[in-house]
């Protein structure tokens, strides 16, 4: 909630992750982050409390990523050719 009185649970939840440092932590855990909230507040049985900030605690798994990498000729030819006959087909320009 602001101090505007608005209640606002989306933004919140959707900006929490983007605080949290997990791109320089190895694999594991746990981590501890502290992240500031000046002038937020929670809605507690129908009570406005004042919140500083929000310690959290983290782990980081890793996935890992694999690379393809293609001829750039090769994947244009295949977007050109005929579906039916196979066929590559180039198109011309009027003033060619």
């Amino acid at each position: 909630m602001g101090t505007d009185g608005n209640q606002y649970p989306e933004p919140l939840k959707l900006m929490l992750p983007s605080l949290i440092p997990v791109l320089n932590k190895a694999a594991g855990g746990p981590y501890k982050h502290q992240i500031e909230l000046p002038n937020s507040f929670v809605l507690l049985d129908g009570k406005r409390i004042k919140v500083g900030r929000i310690d959290v605690e983290y782990h980081v798994d890793e996935t890992h990523e694999s690379t393809s990498t293609q001829d750039a000729l090769d994947i244009f030819s295949h977007i050109l050719r005929d579906y039916k006959s196979r066929d590559i087909e180039f198109l011309k320009r009027k003033d060619e």
